[in-house]
């Protein structure tokens, strides 16, 4: 063999060796790319599912801030309701008057708005789901456990009990 063979051959061996050592290099790129792929997606997905979470319990604060809002509004429209009551007969036809409950029903407009209702609950049967007994009276035309009166009524929002009325029960 002449030295220039021996040098390509020389050269074919060290082509196949850097080759061989190339591919091995490649794999072990190929496996670190994909350990970090997962690892990339692994976190995506943490983060998606933490953006959820974050939105879920702001949802949550703004309904738990409205049903505050909404709460702390109810005992207003009831003492309203209450002053309504004690208007004298020969005043409400004045102006004034009229303005009153003509806020007063923008008022129950504004609430239904918002899907806050009242529920109804005079000469129905006691339902402590919606209200609780502060007494009851004698009736002598009447059925037992019917709501008579009510102290302050009884409010609800998406199907859930705002507030419980509190109501005269007959006896």
């Amino acid at each position: 063999m002449n030295n220039e063979e021996q040098k390509s051959q020389e050269n074919k061996s060290i082509t196949l060796l850097e080759i061989q050592n190339l591919k091995d290099e490649l794999a072990v790129k190929t496996k670190e790319a994909l350990e970090y792929l997962v690892g990339w997606k692994r976190a995506l997905a943490d983060y998606q599912n933490m953006e959820k979470e974050v939105v879920r319990r702001e949802d949550k604060m703004k309904e738990f801030s409205f049903q505050s809002f909404i709460k702390g509004l109810l005992p207003v429209v009831e003492h309203w309701d209450m002053a309504g009551n004690f208007i004298p007969e020969d005043q409400k036809k004045q102006d004034w008057v009229v303005g009153i409950i003509g806020i007063r029903r923008q008022m129950d407009v504004f609430l239904s708005g918002l899907g806050v209702k009242r529920i109804e609950l005079l000469g129905k049967p006691y339902d402590p789901k919606y209200a609780e007994t502060v007494g009851e009276e004698m009736v002598k035309d009447g059925v037992s456990g019917v709501v008579l009166r009510e102290l302050c009524g009884a409010y609800e929002y998406n199907g859930q009990v705002l507030r419980h009325a509190k109501v005269i029960v007959a006896k």
